[in-house]
C-alpha cells in the first residue's frame, strides 16, 4: 500500500485524493509525508515526470517546428485559394508560445478579468446538474426529444397561431357607385 501512495503523490494527486483512492485515512498518508525518505523519494519522483514532460514538450515543438518550416517552404508553389486558405489555416492554429511573455521580465503576464453589469432584462438564469451540465434556461427545461413528439409540439403550436389571430366578425365591403344605386333586398 505505501508504494502504491507514493506512485500516486509522484503522479500529482493531492493527499486526500490518494487517501480515497486507496482507501486509508488521510492521516496515514500524511504520516507518510512527515518521513523524510518518504517525501524526498515522492519529489524525486516527481521531478522525474517533470523533467520527461518537458524534454517530451521540447521533442514536440522540434518536430512542430520542422513541419510549420516545411509548410512555409510550399507557400511561393501554391495556385489554388482552397489551398491557401489551408495552409493559413495551419500556420494560423500554431501555438504562440511567445505570447504574453515579458522577456525581460523572465515572467508570463496574466490576464485581465472584465465583469459585466447586464441589466436585468438580458440576464438568462441557468440551471445546471451535478455534471455541470445545463439542464434549463429561464425555466424551459432542455431535453431531448423524439422526432415524433416534436412535430406534434410544431403543429400544436402552429394551430395555436392560427386560432389567436383576430378575425373581424363583419367585412367592409365598398361596392362600385352603379350597385349602390340598386337596392339589394325588395321592401313588402
Amino acid at each position: 500500500m505505501k508504494e502504491q501512495i507514493q506512485a500516486l503523490l509522484i503522479r500529482g494527486l493531492s493527499q486526500s485524493a490518494v487517501a480515497e483512492a486507496v482507501g486509508c485515512d488521510s492521516s496515514y498518508v500524511s504520516q507518510l509525508m512527515a518521513d523524510d525518505l518518504f517525501a524526498a523519494e515522492v519529489v524525486a519522483g516527481r521531478a522525474k515526470r517533470v523533467a520527461g514532460s518537458v524534454e517530451l514538450d521540447n521533442k514536440i515543438d522540434k518536430y512542430e517546428e520542422l513541419v510549420l518550416d516545411r509548410v512555409g517552404s510550399l507557400i511561393p508553389f501554391i495556385s489554388k485559394v482552397s489551398d491557401a486558405a489551408r495552409v493559413f489555416g495551419i500556420l494560423n492554429a500554431a501555438k504562440r508560445k511567445a505570447a504574453g511573455v515579458d522577456p525581460a521580465a523572465g515572467s508570463v503576464a496574466t490576464g485581465v478579468t472584465v465583469t459585466l453589469d447586464l441589466p436585468a432584462a438580458a440576464r438568462v438564469q441557468f440551471q445546471l446538474s451535478g455534471e455541470k451540465q445545463v439542464i434549463e434556461i429561464d425555466g424551459r427545461p432542455l431535453a431531448t426529444m423524439q422526432a415524433k413528439s416534436l412535430s406534434s409540439q410544431l403543429e400544436a403550436r402552429r394551430a395555436s397561431r392560427l386560432l389567436a389571430q383576430d378575425v373581424p366578425e363583419t367585412l367592409p365591403v365598398s361596392l362600385p357607385a352603379a350597385l349602390q344605386r340598386i337596392p339589394l333586398v325588395e321592401k313588402l
